[in-house]
């Protein structure tokens, strides 16, 4: 193997290793982006969750209260409005 040969092959050798890091590079990149989807995906499902469990808690609250009061006006006799 003369000098040149030898030269191109490294080159060619070089070219091929680079070419194989970037596209491990990209991989991992693309896999820590799936990743980062899903975990902000989570935390805004658990976040929208709650808020949503909130609202629900509040008007379910509301209606026992309503429900506490009409019982009570029920029980004093006030059922002839």
């Amino acid at each position: 193997m003369t000098q040149e040969q030898y030269l191109a092959y490294e080159s060619r050798l070089n070219r091929i290793k680079d070419e194989e890091a970037a596209q491990r590079e990209a991989e991992l990149r693309l896999q820590e982006a799936k990743e980062k989807a899903i975990k902000e995906g989570r935390q805004k499902g658990l976040k929208e969750g709650r808020e949503e469990g909130r609202k629900e808690g509040i008007r379910k609250g509301a209606e026992e209260e309503k429900e506490a009061i009409a019982r009570r006006l029920l029980k004093k006799g006030y059922d002839s409005w």
